[in-house]
């Protein structure tokens, strides 16, 4: 499977395709992740939140600059949706 630039058209990486046995090994850690996060007292779900909140204000610019790539858009506009990201765990 190819990642692929829609402005450049240029190849940004290629991965390997998943086996039915990785498929059914994502799903159960998907679900194992799932019950451990519904486990989580309230205090602690916010706590981690906010931590992801950090890394996006920290790693702001570089976030926006691997969306520009992956989907082709401005570079302003992947800033915009960082901030999104961002706002949304002040929501949450």
């Amino acid at each position: 499977m190819k990642s692929i630039n829609p402005y450049t058209e240029k190849v940004i990486k290629t991965y390997n395709n998943h086996t039915s046995d990785n498929v059914n090994e994502i799903i159960i850690e998907a679900n194992e992740s799932f019950n451990n996060w519904k486990n989580l007292q309230l205090k602690q779900r916010i706590d981690i939140i906010l931590i992801i909140k950090q890394n996006l204000i920290d790693d702001k610019l570089n976030s926006a600059k691997e969306i520009t790539i992956e989907m082709g858009k401005p570079l302003s506009e992947s800033l915009l949706e960082i901030d999104k990201c961002i706002w949304l765990c002040d929501y949450y």
